[in-house]
């Protein structure tokens, strides 16, 4: 019992340490490019405008969610179906943006992938400034997977441990064993 507790204490003392490194980056105007959001695509893919109107689909670094609008070719040449579990996490995804018009994107070393999309970790906001980094909420409660692709690492290692802590809990979409059989 006294093990189990210390165990329990010390995944607590985790989440407060990396809980927090998901706030607000020091000093936000050098680091971060503020964008409009358009639209969610999916659970890991949103469309923005950028500041000078150029319309940018963002996929966010890091993380994997469950495919819910992959076309047939996308689909057959990686084996991933979509599926209703890429539908909740695309929801939940919605739920987490619903109240950030505005967004703010952090790059890693490679801004752009093979699909022409930008490379980002994506900040929101509501009207007190910003509130978090979706990338990290998004594996924290559950709705998508770690997914470490070099060079883009900054924060593999955080994704990694909120993934651990959501599917030992079995938080999200890791309650469903379908989809955790899977991953």
């Amino acid at each position: 019992m006294k093990k189990l507790i210390a165990i329990i204490l010390n995944l607590f003392i985790l989440l407060l340490l990396f809980g927090g490194c998901f706030a607000m980056p020091e000093e936000p105007e050098k680091v971060l490019q503020k964008v409009e959001l358009l639209y969610i695509k999916d659970g890991d893919t949103i469309v923005v405008k950028e500041s000078d109107g150029n319309v940018v689909t963002v996929r966010l670094i890091g993380i994997d969610a469950p495919e819910s609008v992959a076309p047939e070719a996308y689909t057959e040449k990686t084996g991933k179906e979509n599926s209703e579990y890429g539908e909740m996490a695309s929801k939940h995804l919605e739920e987490l943006l619903k109240d950030s018009a505005v967004l703010y994107l952090k790059y890693d070393k490679e801004r752009v992938d093979q699909y022409n999309r930008v490379l980002a970790y994506v900040y929101a906001s509501d009207n007190d400034g910003i509130t978090g980094m979706v990338n990290g909420w998004m594996v924290k409660e559950g709705y998508a997977t770690a997914l470490t692709i070099e060079p883009n690492t900054k924060y593999a290692e955080q994704f990694e441990f909120y993934q651990k802590t959501a599917k030992d809990a079995g938080i999200g979409l890791w309650k469903y064993e379908g989809f955790a059989k899977d991953n």
